[in-house]
């Protein structure tokens, strides 16, 4: 009697087969050619691969070294140095770095021209093979020693505005209090300005106040320049522009004579309209002498033409005005200043 014999089959537990393989993949991971393996090769590190300086000025040069390490078995080799561009630079002593040591990449950034949040980067390209460009990376934020607020003090000539005047806020960034050492103008016959200390070594309000007897101008500018301490900001301007909005459009606004011409006749053309096309007379034109010579015609019930003739060109006449005066259907007068004055060229 022949018995056959019997297959025995062993059903493993999945939580059994989980286990397994956990345990191989633990001892294939700790096997010590593997290891060895894995840490083969230069390896670059950096603590710090970003530097943020905070705020600095527009005038300063951002300094800093940043340190790497080669945490590799085998010796880094620096290929070279990129920065994003070219405000900002970047040097090295040498080029390789043995394993376990560092090396210092010095990074000079200027901040010249520079305005606002800033970011400058520099690839370091080497032979680590798993970070062949590692990013090195300054940051801040970059301001000008002072700043103006409005950037010009801008006033309003309208006729009868009693007082015409206005403010600029001057405020200096540097950590320091800076020390106001003097003023001096430019242009500023036709104003005055006064400084009132808000802070003290750090903002000031400059106000412009306009004179009274420059009723005849339409437009006029100058600045205050206020002297420091600080060799950022040794002479601040602080710049002032008026102007009178009138209600009549005087084309071309000065009688403009070449510089080359010292004698003889000249002659120009004047187009006066007004702006909502009300109805103007003109009632008069005052000359600054009597060589010279105006007359005026009428083109539409706004549009007039005004024709000016110099008989005697001379230097003496630099700097004058021909004054027309207009009359409005609504009662309203004006007089309306044109200078004349030589060209340059």
């Amino acid at each position: 009697m022949h018995c056959k014999p019997k297959t025995r089959t062993t059903t493993l537990h999945p939580l059994n087969t989980y286990l397994a393989v956990i345990t191989f993949g633990v001892l294939y991971l700790s096997s010590p050619a593997l290891s060895q393996q894995e840490t083969q090769g230069p390896t670059l590190t950096c603590a710090e691969p970003v530097h943020d300086f905070g705020k600095a000025l527009n005038s300063d040069v951002i300094i800093h070294d940043f340190i790497i390490r080669n945490d590799g078995s085998d010796d880094l080799t620096i290929e070279k140095v990129k920065s994003s561009c070219g405000c900002t630079t970047a040097s090295l002593p040498t080029n390789y770095v043995a394993a376990g040591k560092e090396l210092a990449i010095s990074a000079k950034v200027s901040l010249k021209s520079q305005k606002g949040p800033l970011e400058k980067t520099i690839d370091v390209f080497s032979n680590d093979p798993l970070q062949p460009v590692y990013t090195l990376t300054v940051r801040g934020h970059v301001v000008a020693p002072y700043t103006l607020s409005p950037p010009v003090a801008l006033i309003d000539l309208t006729p009868n505005k009693p007082n015409p005047k206005s403010s600029v806020r001057l405020t200096f960034e540097a950590d320091r209090p800076i020390t106001i050492t003097g003023t001096g103008t430019q242009n500023l016959r036709h104003a005055s300005a006064t400084i009132e200390t808000v802070v003290t070594g750090k903002e000031y309000v400059v106000t412009f106040s306009i004179n009274d007897d420059v009723i005849e101008k339409d437009r006029i500018g100058g600045a205050l320049f206020v002297m420091t301490d600080s060799p950022e900001a040794e002479s601040v301007s602080v710049p002032y522009s008026a102007r009178r909005i009138r209600d009549v459009v005087v084309a071309p606004s000065k009688i403009t004579i070449p510089a080359t011409l010292t004698s003889g006749q000249f002659n120009q053309r004047l187009i006066l309209r007004h702006r909502r096309a009300m109805n103007t007379d003109i009632t008069a034109i005052t000359v600054p002498t009597k060589n010279v010579v105006a007359t005026s015609s009428r083109k539409s019930k706004s549009m007039h033409f005004v024709k000016v003739r110099i008989d005697q060109v001379n230097e003496t006449l630099d700097g004058t005005s021909l004054v027309i005066h207009v009359a409005y259907e609504n009662g309203k007068e004006d007089d309306l200043y044109v200078p004349i004055e030589f060209s340059e060229q």
